[in-house]
Protein backbone atom coordinates (compact mmCIF):
# COMPACT_ATOMS: atom_id res chain seq x y z
CA UNK A 1 0.00 0.00 0.00
CA UNK A 2 1.45 2.93 -0.82
CA UNK A 3 0.28 6.94 0.14
CA UNK A 4 -1.24 5.32 3.13
CA UNK A 5 -3.55 8.69 4.11
CA UNK A 6 -2.88 9.78 7.93
CA UNK A 7 -5.14 8.03 10.48
CA UNK A 8 -6.03 9.44 14.14
CA UNK A 9 -7.60 7.51 16.70
CA UNK A 10 -8.65 9.45 19.52
CA UNK A 11 -8.78 7.02 22.49
CA UNK A 12 -8.96 6.02 26.63
CA UNK A 13 -7.84 3.81 28.66
CA UNK A 14 -9.69 0.57 29.52
CA UNK A 15 -12.05 1.12 26.80
CA UNK A 16 -12.43 -1.68 24.42
CA UNK A 17 -13.61 -0.64 21.94
CA UNK A 18 -11.08 1.25 21.62
CA UNK A 19 -8.86 -1.09 21.69
CA UNK A 20 -11.10 -2.70 18.40
CA UNK A 21 -10.28 0.04 16.44
CA UNK A 22 -6.82 -0.07 16.77
CA UNK A 23 -6.66 -3.64 16.29
CA UNK A 24 -8.75 -3.18 13.00
CA UNK A 25 -5.93 -1.00 11.82
CA UNK A 26 -3.04 -2.78 13.01
CA UNK A 27 -4.42 -5.76 11.29
CA UNK A 28 -4.65 -4.21 7.68
CA UNK A 29 -0.76 -3.01 7.93
CA UNK A 30 -2.11 0.55 9.16
CA UNK A 31 0.09 2.94 10.92
CA UNK A 32 -2.40 5.18 12.86
CA UNK A 33 -1.73 7.90 15.52
CA UNK A 34 -3.26 7.49 19.25
CA UNK A 35 -4.20 10.72 21.04
CA UNK A 36 -5.14 9.73 24.97
CA UNK A 37 -7.84 11.95 26.70
CA UNK A 38 -8.15 9.92 29.62
CA UNK A 39 -6.71 12.79 31.90
CA UNK A 40 -6.11 14.97 29.22
CA UNK A 41 -8.68 17.56 29.42
CA UNK A 42 -7.25 19.98 26.29
CA UNK A 43 -6.98 16.85 24.33
CA UNK A 44 -10.35 15.98 24.94
CA UNK A 45 -11.69 19.34 24.23
CA UNK A 46 -9.98 18.74 21.12
CA UNK A 47 -11.56 15.45 19.92
CA UNK A 48 -15.23 16.93 21.24
CA UNK A 49 -14.99 19.94 18.95
CA UNK A 50 -13.72 17.94 15.97
CA UNK A 51 -15.91 14.82 16.55
CA UNK A 52 -19.06 17.07 16.33
CA UNK A 53 -19.27 17.37 19.95
CA UNK A 54 -19.39 13.41 20.40
CA UNK A 55 -17.87 12.83 24.00
CA UNK A 56 -17.09 9.10 23.57
CA UNK A 57 -13.91 6.77 22.38
CA UNK A 58 -12.96 6.14 20.20
CA UNK A 59 -13.11 8.42 17.96
CA UNK A 60 -11.44 7.73 14.14
CA UNK A 61 -10.06 10.50 11.66
CA UNK A 62 -8.31 9.89 8.33
CA UNK A 63 -6.92 12.66 6.51
CA UNK A 64 -8.68 15.13 8.82
CA UNK A 65 -12.30 13.85 7.74
CA UNK A 66 -14.30 12.28 11.06
CA UNK A 67 -15.15 8.71 10.12
CA UNK A 68 -17.00 8.29 13.87
CA UNK A 69 -16.79 5.96 16.72
CA UNK A 70 -16.28 1.84 16.70
CA UNK A 71 -19.43 1.37 15.21
CA UNK A 72 -19.13 3.85 12.66
CA UNK A 73 -15.92 2.66 11.61
CA UNK A 74 -16.62 -0.72 11.85
CA UNK A 75 -19.37 -0.34 9.46
CA UNK A 76 -17.70 1.47 7.05
CA UNK A 77 -14.96 -2.25 7.32
CA UNK A 78 -17.69 -4.77 6.63
CA UNK A 79 -19.04 -2.56 3.56
CA UNK A 80 -15.49 -2.21 2.12
CA UNK A 81 -15.81 1.71 2.21
CA UNK A 82 -12.76 1.79 4.83
CA UNK A 83 -10.52 0.23 2.57
CA UNK A 84 -11.29 2.37 -0.27
CA UNK A 85 -10.46 5.49 2.28
CA UNK A 86 -7.12 3.69 3.19
CA UNK A 87 -6.54 3.08 -0.20
CA UNK A 88 -6.43 -0.84 -0.09
CA UNK A 89 -6.97 -3.07 -2.53
CA UNK A 90 -9.15 -5.94 -1.68
CA UNK A 91 -8.96 -8.57 -4.16
CA UNK A 92 -10.58 -11.90 -3.55
CA UNK A 93 -7.84 -13.74 -1.95
CA UNK A 94 -8.12 -17.70 -1.23
CA UNK A 95 -6.48 -19.42 1.34
CA UNK A 96 -6.96 -22.89 2.16
CA UNK A 97 -7.15 -24.22 6.12
CA UNK A 98 -7.68 -27.62 7.80
CA UNK A 99 -10.02 -25.79 10.68
CA UNK A 100 -11.49 -21.98 10.61
CA UNK A 101 -13.13 -20.89 13.97
CA UNK A 102 -15.28 -17.70 13.96
CA UNK A 103 -14.98 -15.57 17.01
CA UNK A 104 -12.42 -14.24 19.42
CA UNK A 105 -14.33 -14.66 22.72
CA UNK A 106 -13.35 -17.44 25.39
CA UNK A 107 -15.07 -20.14 23.25
CA UNK A 108 -13.21 -19.14 20.10
CA UNK A 109 -9.36 -18.67 21.93
CA UNK A 110 -9.46 -21.80 23.38
CA UNK A 111 -10.70 -23.52 20.94
CA UNK A 112 -7.77 -22.26 19.03
CA UNK A 113 -5.45 -22.90 21.33
CA UNK A 114 -6.19 -26.64 21.55
CA UNK A 115 -6.23 -26.72 17.66
CA UNK A 116 -3.17 -24.85 17.60
CA UNK A 117 -1.21 -27.41 19.46
CA UNK A 118 -3.19 -30.49 17.73
CA UNK A 119 -1.16 -28.55 14.50
CA UNK A 120 -4.21 -27.90 12.56
CA UNK A 121 -3.46 -24.55 11.64
CA UNK A 122 -6.54 -23.06 12.89
CA UNK A 123 -7.35 -19.35 11.22
CA UNK A 124 -9.53 -17.24 13.66
CA UNK A 125 -11.68 -14.63 12.10
CA UNK A 126 -12.37 -11.90 15.26
CA UNK A 127 -16.11 -11.43 14.68
CA UNK A 128 -18.08 -8.45 15.11
CA UNK A 129 -17.14 -8.05 18.97
CA UNK A 130 -13.49 -9.14 19.04
CA UNK A 131 -12.52 -10.75 22.44
CA UNK A 132 -16.89 -11.13 22.99
CA UNK A 133 -18.75 -9.80 25.87
CA UNK A 134 -15.87 -10.90 28.35
CA UNK A 135 -14.34 -7.46 26.84
CA UNK A 136 -16.83 -5.30 28.59
CA UNK A 137 -16.17 -6.67 32.31
CA UNK A 138 -13.97 -5.19 33.97
CA UNK A 139 -13.21 -7.70 36.87
CA UNK A 140 -13.69 -11.10 36.31
CA UNK A 141 -13.76 -12.59 39.81
CA UNK A 142 -14.67 -16.30 39.01
CA UNK A 143 -12.25 -17.52 36.65
CA UNK A 144 -10.36 -20.59 37.50
CA UNK A 145 -6.70 -19.56 38.28
CA UNK A 146 -7.19 -15.57 39.78
CA UNK A 147 -7.72 -15.69 43.34
CA UNK A 148 -7.67 -11.52 43.10
CA UNK A 149 -9.72 -11.55 39.84
CA UNK A 150 -8.78 -11.03 35.92
CA UNK A 151 -9.47 -7.70 34.01
CA UNK A 152 -11.80 -9.41 30.94
CA UNK A 153 -9.59 -7.33 28.30
CA UNK A 154 -6.47 -8.84 30.04
CA UNK A 155 -7.73 -12.23 30.06
CA UNK A 156 -8.58 -12.08 26.09
CA UNK A 157 -5.21 -10.78 25.59
CA UNK A 158 -3.31 -13.45 27.32
CA UNK A 159 -5.17 -15.83 25.58
CA UNK A 160 -5.02 -14.57 22.27
CA UNK A 161 -0.79 -14.71 22.79
CA UNK A 162 -1.40 -18.31 24.12
CA UNK A 163 -3.20 -19.19 20.98
CA UNK A 164 -0.45 -17.38 18.70
CA UNK A 165 2.00 -19.39 20.27
CA UNK A 166 0.75 -22.40 19.45
CA UNK A 167 0.11 -21.96 15.57
CA UNK A 168 -2.78 -19.98 15.57
CA UNK A 169 -3.42 -17.22 13.29
CA UNK A 170 -6.11 -14.10 14.06
CA UNK A 171 -7.62 -12.24 11.49
CA UNK A 172 -9.90 -9.45 11.92
CA UNK A 173 -13.35 -9.86 9.46
CA UNK A 174 -16.45 -10.65 9.77
CA UNK A 175 -17.90 -14.23 8.45
CA UNK A 176 -20.51 -13.06 5.79
CA UNK A 177 -21.67 -16.67 4.42
CA UNK A 178 -20.76 -20.45 4.83
CA UNK A 179 -21.07 -22.77 1.75
CA UNK A 180 -21.30 -26.24 2.77
CA UNK A 181 -22.94 -27.68 -0.04
CA UNK A 182 -19.54 -29.16 -0.74
CA UNK A 183 -15.92 -29.98 0.71
CA UNK A 184 -14.38 -27.89 1.58
CA UNK A 185 -16.59 -25.36 3.28
CA UNK A 186 -16.05 -21.95 1.44
CA UNK A 187 -16.30 -18.76 3.92
CA UNK A 188 -16.88 -15.93 2.55
CA UNK A 189 -15.95 -12.89 4.68
CA UNK A 190 -18.13 -9.13 4.44
CA UNK A 191 -14.93 -7.78 2.74
CA UNK A 192 -14.89 -10.39 -0.30
CA UNK A 193 -11.96 -12.60 1.23
CA UNK A 194 -12.80 -15.83 0.70
CA UNK A 195 -10.93 -19.22 2.52
CA UNK A 196 -11.80 -22.76 2.27
CA UNK A 197 -11.65 -24.89 5.07
CA UNK A 198 -12.09 -29.12 5.94
CA UNK A 199 -13.75 -28.12 9.44
CA UNK A 200 -15.44 -24.83 10.99
CA UNK A 201 -16.11 -24.14 14.29
CA UNK A 202 -19.08 -21.68 15.11
CA UNK A 203 -17.92 -19.56 18.42
CA UNK A 204 -19.48 -16.12 17.41
CA UNK A 205 -21.00 -15.07 20.35
CA UNK A 206 -24.02 -13.38 20.83
CA UNK A 207 -24.40 -9.50 20.63
CA UNK A 208 -26.21 -6.88 22.66
CA UNK A 209 -29.59 -6.07 22.23
CA UNK A 210 -31.10 -2.44 22.20
CA UNK A 211 -35.02 -1.42 22.42
CA UNK A 212 -35.68 0.21 18.90
CA UNK A 213 -37.32 3.26 21.04
CA UNK A 214 -37.29 7.30 19.92
CA UNK A 215 -34.05 8.59 20.25
CA UNK A 216 -32.04 5.40 19.83
CA UNK A 217 -30.45 5.85 16.65
CA UNK A 218 -29.81 9.61 16.73
CA UNK A 219 -28.30 9.30 20.34
CA UNK A 220 -25.95 6.04 20.41
CA UNK A 221 -22.63 7.44 21.11
CA UNK A 222 -24.07 10.69 22.04
CA UNK A 223 -24.65 9.73 25.81
CA UNK A 224 -26.44 6.52 24.90
CA UNK A 225 -24.08 3.08 25.22
CA UNK A 226 -23.80 -0.75 25.44
CA UNK A 227 -20.39 -0.61 26.76
CA UNK A 228 -20.52 1.11 31.29
CA UNK A 229 -16.97 0.11 31.00
CA UNK A 230 -16.29 1.84 28.14
CA UNK A 231 -18.23 4.97 28.17
CA UNK A 232 -19.29 5.62 31.99
CA UNK A 233 -16.33 8.02 32.55
CA UNK A 234 -17.23 10.65 30.21
CA UNK A 235 -20.09 11.47 32.20
CA UNK A 236 -18.45 11.68 35.51
CA UNK A 237 -21.20 13.51 38.18
CA UNK A 238 -24.28 12.94 35.94
CA UNK A 239 -27.33 10.86 37.21
CA UNK A 240 -27.13 7.36 34.68
CA UNK A 241 -29.31 5.21 33.70
CA UNK A 242 -29.29 1.44 33.48
CA UNK A 243 -32.03 -0.49 31.57
CA UNK A 244 -31.97 -4.49 32.46
CA UNK A 245 -32.54 -6.45 35.49
CA UNK A 246 -29.77 -9.51 35.00
CA UNK A 247 -26.41 -10.25 36.15
CA UNK A 248 -25.00 -7.71 33.05
CA UNK A 249 -26.93 -4.67 34.51
CA UNK A 250 -26.52 -5.16 37.80
CA UNK A 251 -22.58 -5.53 36.99
CA UNK A 252 -22.63 -2.52 35.16
CA UNK A 253 -24.88 -0.07 37.86
CA UNK A 254 -22.07 -1.28 40.26
CA UNK A 255 -19.41 -0.33 37.88
CA UNK A 256 -21.13 3.14 37.35
CA UNK A 257 -21.21 4.45 40.73
CA UNK A 258 -17.59 5.15 40.46
CA UNK A 259 -18.61 7.85 38.16
CA UNK A 260 -22.58 9.06 38.26
CA UNK A 261 -24.07 11.14 40.96
CA UNK A 262 -26.36 8.57 41.30
CA UNK A 263 -27.52 5.27 39.08
CA UNK A 264 -30.80 4.40 38.29
CA UNK A 265 -31.69 0.70 37.32
CA UNK A 266 -34.83 0.50 35.41
CA UNK A 267 -36.59 -3.21 35.12
CA UNK A 268 -39.63 -3.93 33.70
CA UNK A 269 -40.74 -6.52 36.65
CA UNK A 270 -40.35 -6.54 40.56
CA UNK A 271 -38.09 -9.42 40.74
CA UNK A 272 -34.64 -9.28 39.19
CA UNK A 273 -33.32 -12.07 37.05
CA UNK A 274 -29.94 -11.52 37.75
CA UNK A 275 -27.73 -13.87 40.93
CA UNK A 276 -28.52 -13.62 44.06
CA UNK A 277 -24.47 -12.41 44.58
CA UNK A 278 -24.96 -9.52 42.16
CA UNK A 279 -28.93 -8.65 43.48
CA UNK A 280 -26.73 -8.49 47.36
CA UNK A 281 -24.04 -5.86 45.86
CA UNK A 282 -26.81 -3.80 44.64
CA UNK A 283 -28.95 -3.42 47.37
CA UNK A 284 -25.42 -2.49 49.39
CA UNK A 285 -25.67 -0.15 46.90
CA UNK A 286 -28.71 1.38 47.66
CA UNK A 287 -28.19 1.01 51.20
CA UNK A 288 -25.04 3.81 50.59
CA UNK A 289 -27.52 5.99 48.52
CA UNK A 290 -25.42 5.06 45.50
CA UNK A 291 -28.16 3.47 43.12
CA UNK A 292 -31.70 3.47 43.22
CA UNK A 293 -34.38 0.45 42.17
CA UNK A 294 -37.12 1.64 39.44
CA UNK A 295 -38.90 -1.35 39.48
CA UNK A 296 -41.71 -2.50 36.84
CA UNK A 297 -40.47 0.50 34.73
CA UNK A 298 -39.71 0.99 31.42
CA UNK A 299 -38.36 3.04 28.89
CA UNK A 300 -39.89 4.21 26.09
CA UNK A 301 -38.08 7.21 25.15
CA UNK A 302 -34.53 8.99 25.30
CA UNK A 303 -34.30 12.70 24.71
CA UNK A 304 -31.20 14.59 23.70
CA UNK A 305 -29.17 16.23 20.67
CA UNK A 306 -25.58 15.19 19.50
CA UNK A 307 -24.48 18.55 20.23
CA UNK A 308 -25.69 18.01 23.88
CA UNK A 309 -25.93 14.30 24.46
CA UNK A 310 -28.80 13.01 26.68
CA UNK A 311 -31.19 15.40 28.52
CA UNK A 312 -33.95 13.57 30.17
CA UNK A 313 -35.65 10.04 29.01
CA UNK A 314 -39.31 8.94 29.15
CA UNK A 315 -40.76 6.25 31.41
CA UNK A 316 -43.10 4.22 32.13
CA UNK A 317 -44.62 2.47 35.32
CA UNK A 318 -47.20 0.21 36.51
CA UNK A 319 -47.03 -1.92 39.73
CA UNK A 320 -47.87 -5.03 37.61
CA UNK A 321 -45.03 -5.18 36.07
CA UNK A 322 -44.43 -4.97 31.84
CA UNK A 323 -45.87 -1.29 31.66
CA UNK A 324 -45.63 -0.68 27.90
CA UNK A 325 -47.89 -4.20 27.22
CA UNK A 326 -50.19 -1.70 29.84
CA UNK A 327 -50.09 1.65 28.05
CA UNK A 328 -53.94 1.84 28.10
CA UNK A 329 -54.29 0.78 31.59
CA UNK A 330 -55.31 3.51 33.74
CA UNK A 331 -52.88 2.32 36.66
CA UNK A 332 -49.74 3.28 33.76
CA UNK A 333 -47.67 6.14 34.68
CA UNK A 334 -45.98 8.04 32.22
CA UNK A 335 -43.15 10.44 33.20
CA UNK A 336 -40.11 12.22 32.29
CA UNK A 337 -36.75 11.23 34.01
CA UNK A 338 -33.75 13.96 33.83
CA UNK A 339 -30.81 11.80 33.07
CA UNK A 340 -26.80 12.35 31.89
CA UNK A 341 -26.32 9.16 30.53
CA UNK A 342 -27.72 5.80 29.34
CA UNK A 343 -26.57 2.34 29.36
CA UNK A 344 -28.69 -1.07 27.69
CA UNK A 345 -27.78 -4.19 30.08
CA UNK A 346 -31.02 -6.09 28.28
CA UNK A 347 -29.56 -9.22 26.69
CA UNK A 348 -27.83 -10.93 23.59
CA UNK A 349 -28.93 -12.13 20.28
CA UNK A 350 -26.72 -15.14 19.06
CA UNK A 351 -24.37 -14.17 15.68
CA UNK A 352 -25.70 -17.09 13.91
CA UNK A 353 -27.08 -14.85 10.59
CA UNK A 354 -23.55 -16.26 8.29
CA UNK A 355 -25.20 -19.70 9.12
CA UNK A 356 -29.02 -19.34 7.81
CA UNK A 357 -27.61 -21.01 4.48
CA UNK A 358 -26.38 -24.29 5.93
CA UNK A 359 -27.54 -27.24 6.75
CA UNK A 360 -27.40 -26.68 10.70
CA UNK A 361 -30.50 -26.28 13.17
CA UNK A 362 -31.28 -22.75 15.17
CA UNK A 363 -33.40 -22.80 17.84
CA UNK A 364 -36.42 -20.30 17.63
CA UNK A 365 -33.65 -17.68 19.20
CA UNK A 366 -31.37 -18.05 16.60
CA UNK A 367 -28.86 -20.32 18.69
CA UNK A 368 -27.05 -22.80 17.22
CA UNK A 369 -27.97 -26.48 18.10
CA UNK A 370 -25.53 -29.36 18.83
CA UNK A 371 -25.39 -33.02 19.56
CA UNK A 372 -24.62 -32.80 23.25
CA UNK A 373 -25.12 -35.48 25.89
CA UNK A 374 -22.34 -37.77 26.85
CA UNK A 375 -19.36 -38.94 25.36
CA UNK A 376 -17.51 -37.64 22.33
CA UNK A 377 -19.14 -35.39 19.49
CA UNK A 378 -20.88 -33.06 21.67
CA UNK A 379 -20.22 -29.91 19.24
CA UNK A 380 -21.10 -32.04 16.40
CA UNK A 381 -24.39 -30.07 14.44
CA UNK A 382 -26.67 -31.25 11.71
CA UNK A 383 -23.55 -30.92 9.18
CA UNK A 384 -20.74 -32.78 9.39
CA UNK A 385 -17.34 -30.98 10.00
CA UNK A 386 -19.34 -28.12 11.61
CA UNK A 387 -18.96 -27.76 15.38
CA UNK A 388 -20.56 -25.41 17.88
CA UNK A 389 -19.29 -23.69 21.04
CA UNK A 390 -19.95 -20.50 24.00
CA UNK A 391 -22.48 -18.76 24.17
CA UNK A 392 -23.91 -19.05 20.10
CA UNK A 393 -25.21 -22.39 21.45
CA UNK A 394 -25.62 -21.35 24.84
CA UNK A 395 -28.15 -19.09 26.15
CA UNK A 396 -28.37 -20.79 29.50
CA UNK A 397 -25.03 -20.64 31.92
CA UNK A 398 -23.72 -17.66 29.35
CA UNK A 399 -19.91 -18.42 31.79
CA UNK A 400 -15.82 -17.72 30.73
CA UNK A 401 -15.36 -21.03 32.30
CA UNK A 402 -18.57 -23.33 30.16
CA UNK A 403 -17.74 -21.30 27.47
CA UNK A 404 -14.15 -22.72 27.69
CA UNK A 405 -15.11 -25.89 27.81
CA UNK A 406 -17.33 -25.89 25.19
CA UNK A 407 -14.09 -24.47 23.12
CA UNK A 408 -12.11 -27.05 23.91
CA UNK A 409 -14.48 -30.16 23.28
CA UNK A 410 -15.55 -28.26 19.97
CA UNK A 411 -11.63 -28.47 19.36
CA UNK A 412 -10.93 -31.88 20.10
CA UNK A 413 -14.24 -33.01 18.60
CA UNK A 414 -12.62 -31.25 15.12
CA UNK A 415 -9.61 -32.92 15.71
CA UNK A 416 -11.07 -36.35 15.69
CA UNK A 417 -13.09 -35.04 12.06
CA UNK A 418 -9.78 -33.75 10.75
CA UNK A 419 -8.07 -36.90 11.60
CA UNK A 420 -10.91 -39.49 10.40
CA UNK A 421 -10.61 -37.47 6.89
CA UNK A 422 -6.66 -37.79 6.59
CA UNK A 423 -7.24 -41.61 7.30
CA UNK A 424 -10.24 -41.52 4.50
CA UNK A 425 -8.07 -39.63 2.28
CA UNK A 426 -5.03 -41.97 2.72
CA UNK A 427 -7.08 -45.20 2.41
CA UNK A 428 -8.80 -43.65 -0.83
CA UNK A 429 -4.83 -42.89 -2.56
CA UNK A 430 -3.60 -46.64 -1.05
CA UNK A 431 -6.79 -48.43 -2.67
CA UNK A 432 -6.36 -45.65 -5.90
CA UNK A 433 -2.26 -46.81 -6.15
CA UNK A 434 -3.39 -50.42 -5.86
CA UNK A 435 -5.96 -50.19 -8.51
CA UNK A 436 -2.83 -48.85 -10.77
CA UNK A 437 -0.50 -51.58 -9.89
CA UNK A 438 -3.19 -54.15 -11.03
Amino acid sequence: MTDQPRVEIYTKGSCTHCERAKDLFESKGVDYEAYDVSDDEERFDEMVERANDRKTAPQVFIDDEHVGGWDDTHELDETGELDELLGISNDEIVEHRPLIIAGTGIAGLTAAIYAGRANNEPLVIEGDEPGGQLTLTTDVANYPGFPEGIGGPELVNRMKEQATQFGADLKNGIIESVDDSSRPFRVELRTGDVYTADAVIAASGASARTLGVPGEDELMGYGLSTCATCDGAFFRDEDMLVVGGGDAAMEEATFLTKFADTVYIAHRREEFRAEDYWVDRVHEKVEEGEIELLKNTELIEIHGTQEDGVDHVTLVENDAGHPTDRLEDPETEEFDFDVGAVFYAIGHTPNTDYLENTGVQLDDEGYLETTGGDGGGQTETDVAGLFGAGDVVDFHYQQAVTAAGMGSKAALDADEYLEELERAGSSAEEAKAAAADD
